[in-house]
C-alpha cells in the first residue's frame, strides 16, 4: 500500500509538471521596426514575427508577457495577429492590453510588461491578464497559423499609438535611427489554463493519494 501511495504521488507530480510546462510558450526575435504606417494620428510599427517554442495550447490563452525596445513612446499598444503586410484594415489584429510607455526620446530603452517572464533563474513576474475575447482570438489565430514552415505557429506583432506628440520608434539593428549595432530583441510569452481533463486527472490522483495515506494510517493503528 505504501508503494502504491508513493507511485500515485509521483504520477500526480509528473502530471502537474508536464501541465505547467505546456501552459507557457515563449518567442524571441530581433525587432523589425522598418514597416511603418501612419494614418491620421495613428502610428503603427511592425515589431516582427514571433514563432513560439511549443505547440499552441488547446485551451484559451489567459496571460501575456511582452518586451520591446522603444523610445519617445506614450501609451503604445501591442497588437498581435496573423499577417505582417499591413495593420490598418487587418481584421485579425488583436489588442493584447499590453501598453508601453518610455518617454525618453533620445535613447531607445528595453521595456518589459508586466516584467520578465519565469525562467530557470527566477520565478519572474506574474503575467498580464488577457481578456477572454483576446485570449480566444489569439489562441485560434495561433492554431490556424501552424504550417510546415512554422510547426508551432506564429503571431505578428504591431506597436500602435494615437499620440501625435510622441512619434515613437521601435528600432532594429538595421534601422538608421538606431545608433547601436546590437540587435534589439523583442519577446512575447503566453500562458493558458490547463485542459479540464488534466485538472480532473490530477485531482483524482491527489485524492487517491490522500485516501491511500489515510488507509495506511488506519492499518498501522490497528497493528499497534
Amino acid at each position: 500500500m505504501k508503494s502504491l501511495c508513493i507511485f500515485i504521488q509521483f504520477m500526480a507530480l509528473m502530471c502537474l509538471c508536464s501541465t505547467s510546462y505546456a501552459e507557457l510558450i515563449f518567442a524571441f526575435g530581433q525587432q523589425t521596426g522598418t514597416i511603418i504606417e501612419t494614418v491620421g494620428n495613428q502610428r503603427a510599427i511592425y515589431l516582427g514575427r514571433f514563432e513560439f517554442d511549443g505547440p499552441p495550447p488547446s485551451t484559451v490563452l489567459t496571460g501575456i508577457w511582452a518586451g520591446a525596445t522603444i523610445r519617445d513612446a506614450n501609451n503604445v499598444k501591442l497588437f498581435l495577429g496573423d499577417g505582417n503586410t499591413l495593420f490598418n484594415g487587418n481584421a485579425s489584429m488583436v489588442d493584447t492590453g499590453v501598453v508601453f510607455t518610455q518617454l525618453t526620446n533620445n535613447q531607445p530603452t528595453a521595456v518589459a510588461i508586466p516584467g520578465l517572464p519565469p525562467s530557470t533563474s527566477g520565478p519572474g513576474a506574474l503575467p498580464l491578464t488577457l481578456s477572454l475575447p483576446a485570449g480566444n482570438a489569439l489562441q485560434q489565430l495561433l492554431s490556424r497559423s501552424v504550417n510546415a514552415s512554422f510547426p508551432n505557429g506564429y503571431l505578428d506583432g504591431w506597436l500602435v499609438s494615437n499620440d501625435p506628440n510622441h512619434l515613437f520608434t521601435a528600432p532594429s539593428s538595421s534601422n538608421p535611427l538606431s545608433s547601436s549595432a546590437i540587435p534589439f530583441n523583442a519577446f512575447v510569452g503566453i500562458t493558458a489554463v490547463p485542459e479540464p481533463s488534466s485538472i480532473v486527472l490530477v485531482g483524482l490522483l491527489i485524492a487517491g493519494a490522500a485516501a491511500g495515506r489515510r488507509r495506511l494510517k488506519s492499518l498501522e493503528s490497528l497493528t499497534h
